[in-house]
Parts: structure tokens; C-alpha cells; sequence
């Protein structure tokens, strides 16, 4: 790594949704990253990590995973959140679709192949004893394109944290019906070998100083309407994801780990 990058602030990308309020908010305290949005979840992550246009990234546990498996060079360094992501299995309310037995001949809206709402649909449909073939997988790029797709006909379900789509089954645009938690802690911190190489003390500064943050923000007795505000949740699913959230200490994870 050259002298001009290392004197740059890490970027560091993640979904702009309620479990990165604790970066938000070091990040908006005067902390030394720049924080990147990316509606595009894991798949827009994991190739941001590839191409060099992010140094480090919140990602899906099990998206890290299958980038490392298929190839990107980044690797996991530290959990991030200890509880499992609940995913809603979401299809749009006039839907044929009455359960999650139902969707086996299903054409299943992902934000990108490889992503975790693609990953996860795997996951749903193992448990239901079906398979998705990759011509039912229809690419949406974000949780507003995944609207468009549904309510175009172009794709019949799609899951995503389930706390994030409350707003939509709430307004009645789409119907809730399923659950898939993962079967694993949700989020792991994921860096570029640059990082590696020779920024990691910048990381891992960052990363205590966002775990304070997290510790400060489950003892705020005003963080549940502010997470409910901020990110446009009802009151009653923002506190219902608070209770269930454990925070992940940002410890290095083991080497089998970060050797892929």
C-alpha cells in the first residue's frame, strides 16, 4: 500500500439499515472512516471489496463466505452482530402466494447473484425440501428495486431482514408469509488484503470505537424510538429487533476463518 492511500480515512461499506447505527453514529461523531451506503446489500459489497472501491465491509456472514469460497480476496477479520438475521420471506399482497409451501415453482427476486437474499432463498427452499433453478432467480439490485419487481409481476417473493420490510406489510404492499432466521451469528467485518497488509490497527481502532458505540446504544433508554425514527420503522418491530439483537465484541475470528 502506497503512502497517499494509507493517509486516506478506510472506506467502509454497509446497508443503510438499523444494525449500522453504531457506525452512523461514530462516523457522525468526527470518527476517521468514510462510511459508504450500500442499498445493494452483500453482493454490491462483496464486489466493492474485489474492485478496490471499499477497504472494509458489514457483511452477511453467509455472503462472505461464498465470495471468499468463489474467489474475492478480501477475508473475514471480526464478528460483527451475535444474532441471527431474520428474513422475511415477503410476496406482494394480491400474490397467489398464500405460504412458503407454496413457493416452489416461485421466481425469487435477489439484489445480485451471490447475495444473501439470493443465498437465503437457498436456504428456504432446502428447508422446504424444493430447489430454485437459476432462471427463477431475477436480479433487482435493491430492496425499492425488489418493490418494482413485485409489483410488475416480473418476480414473486423476496426476503430481506424482516424488520426493514415491516413499513411494507404494515401499508399493506406486501404480505409476510414465512420466516427464515439464519442458521448462524448475521454479520461478520470483512477487509481487503491491503488492509491486511498494513492498515489494521486503523481497523481495529474503528471497530472498538463502533463496539462502544453499541454498548452506549443498548443502554440509551431513547434508542428504540431513534432506531424507529431514523430508519422509518413502527415503534413495536424496532423494539422487538432490539430485544432480539446481541452484539458480536469485535474479536478476530479464528484462522481457518480468515483463510477461507
Amino acid at each position: 500500500m502506497n503512502a497517499a492511500a494509507a493517509s486516506q480515512p478506510l472506506r467502509v461499506g454497509g446497508v443503510p439499515e438499523h444494525l449500522n447505527l453504531p457506525w452512523y453514529r461514530f462516523v457522525e461523531g468526527g470518527g476517521a472512516v468514510r462510511w459508504v451506503d450500500q442499498p445493494g446489500g452483500t453482493g454490491e459489497m462483496v464486489r466493492g471489496l474485489a474492485d478496490g472501491s471499499l477497504d472494509a465491509a458489514g457483511v452477511l456472514t453467509e455472503g462472505a463466505g461464498a465470495a471468499i469460497a468463489g474467489g474475492n480476496p478480501a477475508r473475514i477479520v471480526a464478528r460483527y452482530l451475535g444474532s441471527p438475521l431474520r428474513w422475511g420471506v415477503h410476496v406482494a399482497a394480491a400474490s397467489r402466494f398464500a405460504d412458503e409451501a407454496s413457493l416452489a415453482d416461485a421466481r425469487f427476486a435477489v439484489s445480485r447473484p451471490g447475495s444473501g437474499s439470493q443465498l437465503m432463498a437457498h436456504v428456504l427452499a432446502a428447508r422446504l425440501g424444493f430447489s430454485i433453478p437459476p432462471a427463477r432467480f431475477v436480479e433487482v439490485g435493491t430492496l425499492e428495486g425488489a418493490r418494482a419487481a413485485l409489483a410488475e409481476g416480473r418476480a414473486d417473493a423476496f426476503l430481506w431482514d424482516r424488520f426493514m420490510t415491516s413499513p411494507l406489510v404494515a401499508s399493506g404492499e406486501w404480505r409476510r408469509i414465512g420466516e427464515q432466521p439464519t442458521p448462524w451469528p448475521a454479520f461478520v467485518v470483512v477487509a481487503t488484503p491491503e488492509v491486511l497488509a498494513g492498515r489494521m490497527d486503523d481497523l481495529w481502532d474503528a471497530l472498538h470505537r463502533v463496539w462502544d458505540e453499541a454498548r452506549n446504544l443498548m443502554t440509551d433508554p431513547d434508542a428504540v424510538p431513534a432506531i424507529a425514527e431514523r430508519f422509518g420503522l413502527p415503534l413495536d418491530e424496532a423494539d422487538a429487533w432490539f430485544d432480539s439483537v446481541r452484539r458480536g465484541h469485535p474479536a478476530p475470528v479464528g484462522p481457518a476463518v480468515i483463510d477461507g
